[in-house]
């Protein structure tokens, strides 16, 4: 049986922030370095600012979409779909309450934070507001910036200068503490999609006796990206555009990469019966029969099907596997041995 590819994934970034926080970029700034490096949307999240929402919308062939991240001194958390900031100044379960009155959304900030700063999530049993039923939440599996320098300070401050100029090595993915308790959470059907963030900032520093911009906006935006699989191309109407983006997000329609090792628009990752087929993020029922799981990302990539967070198949370029039992089903991919593809996961049930 010929399996068809999906639609093409649409690529984006999210985690940004500009001048109206402490970012050094403006937004006709930073939407050029979208452009530029092939970004067709962007979620820019200032601290507990959204002084940027005059700027919602297209310009230049990119989706620009305005959200906040609360910053308290622990626990930081993105507020999506809100029309005023959050307060910060509130226990992490009250603002998340807030914010899913409110019509929004919420999604985990680098939940582990980086050693020395206090920016992790302090409590792990708040994964949502307290009426759950029937909310989805995000987890922000990879931060970018964290796990840099989490890496770099690894080393004494004398092996730092590799860590500025070739940063493609030390960009070592999720945690395993963050993916158990992603898939943790949606084990226990608590429905939470993981996104990666760029947390790009673009902050000046003096290295080496010279002005350095640690990750430039073009350059972060190149480094670890959003795709979303929509069944077409973004609306041309802001809101519509708009709609789409949140929703592919909370139905966890959206795969993240790593493109300093090859992008991935073309990702096959989808679940068979007969005529019928299921993409990530849908939930399917094996009362009609087993599921043929089917992957393939490109003939260089190690390919991991996980199954309530073990391991259950590999393959290098793709993969299949008859699937007979419940569960959480996502994909990872690695290549040349770096951290390259994490998916959201499939749902299948009895």
């Amino acid at each position: 049986m010929a399996i068809q590819a999906q639609t093409e994934g649409i690529p984006g970034g999210f985690h940004i922030h500009t001048t109206y926080s402490d970012g050094q970029g403006s937004y006709p700034e930073i939407i050029a370095a979208a452009k530029a490096a092939g970004l067709q949307w962007l979620i820019i999240t200032d601290h507990d600012s959204l002084g940027g929402k005059a700027y919602e919308g297209w310009h230049d062939g990119v989706l620009v979409l305005v959200g906040h991240e609360i910053t308290p001194e622990r626990n930081h958390c993105i507020a999506l779909g809100v029309d005023y900031v959050i307060k910060r100044e509130q226990a992490p379960q009250s603002f998340m309450d807030e914010t899913y009155a409110q019509g929004g959304f919420n999604i985990i900030a680098h939940p582990e934070g980086v050693l020395g700063t206090g920016s992790y999530w302090e409590d792990w049993e708040v994964a949502g507001p307290r009426a759950r039923e029937g909310k989805v939440v995000g987890l922000e599996l990879w931060n970018v910036m964290s796990d840099w320098r989490a890496q770099k300070r690894r080393f004494p401050q004398w092996f730092h200068a590799p860590f500025y100029f070739l940063p493609k090595p030390f960009l070592l993915g999720p945690t395993v503490k963050t993916l158990a308790w992603w898939d943790k959470l949606n084990m226990a059907g608590k429905r939470t999609f993981g996104v990666g963030g760029l947390d790009a900032h673009a902050f000046p520093r003096k290295r080496l006796g010279q002005l350095l911009t640690i990750f430039p906006y073009r350059k972060l935006f190149e480094t670890l990206t959003n795709y979303l699989v929509l069944e077409g191309p973004l609306d041309l109407d802001g809101k519509r555009g708009k709609e789409q983006v949140f929703k592919a997000l909370q139905e966890g329609r959206n795969y993240l990469v790593n493109r300093l090792y090859g992008d991935a628009a073309q990702l096959q990752f989808m679940a068979v019966q007969g005529d019928k087929q299921w993409r990530m993020g849908d939930t399917v029922s094996l009362k009609a029969g087993p599921l043929l799981l089917t992957a393939e990302a490109g003939s260089v990539t190690h390919l991991k099907l996980v199954q309530n967070g073990k391991v259950i198949a590999q393959g290098i370029g793709k993969l299949q596997r008859e699937i007979k039992q419940p569960g959480v089903y996502r994909l990872e991919g690695r290549r040349w041995g770096q951290a390259w593809l994490y998916t959201n996961p499939l749902y299948v049930v009895e």
